[in-house]
């Protein structure tokens, strides 16, 4: 997961981190051995922030700012302290820490239901089950926050069997044979 080093950031995945790319991406994070998860969290990240998606910012707005899933830099003036709090927490979830992001999707899905928009409301709600399966809670976990691969494995009658257990942020988030 990328989040680019540009006047408004973009919040993108990719398999295709080199050397030169990384200088030009404020942060990268990962390698994250599950696509799926790694695509929810983008998509996540999205919901809850307006981020930029255009690769270069369009002279009128594009479809996300008329569906209001963007900002608009390409038309509206955007404080950057506004956009910078926003990376702040897409960071702060990112390194593991979802409270903020879960607190504002809460009041997104409030505020939608009061307003009668119930489609919306269930959208949001499908959100937090989303980030609730992402980032649950493990019988395994370490309190020391450092991504690790750990590596077990088993030889008999010619046999070899290895057991890759991935850890980020002192989680186990999957295992490999």
């Amino acid at each position: 997961i990328v989040l680019t080093n540009e006047a408004h950031p973009r919040l993108i995945y990719t398999r295709d981190i080199k050397k030169e790319n990384k200088k030009q991406n404020k942060y990268v994070f990962g390698p994250y051995p599950n696509v799926k998860a790694c695509r929810d969290i983008v998509e996540i990240l999205n919901k809850a922030y307006p981020f930029r998606k255009c690769n270069k910012i369009p002279k009128k707005k594009c479809l996300y700012a008329h569906l209001g899933q963007c900002l608009a830099p390409c038309e509206n003036q955007i404080a950057s302290e506004e956009y910078t709090e926003y990376i702040k927490s897409a960071v702060k979830f990112l390194n593991g820490s979802s409270s903020e992001i879960v607190e504002r999707i809460n009041h997104l899905m409030v505020n939608a239901s009061k307003s009668l928009e119930f489609e919306q409301a269930i959208e949001y709600r499908n959100t937090l089950l989303a980030i609730e399966e992402i980032t649950k809670r493990q019988t395994m976990e370490l309190s020391d926050n450092i991504s690790r691969d750990i590596f077990g494995y088993y030889y008999k009658d010619g046999t070899l069997c290895i057991q890759v257990l991935h850890m980020r942020v002192g989680k186990i988030i999957e295992r490999s044979k």
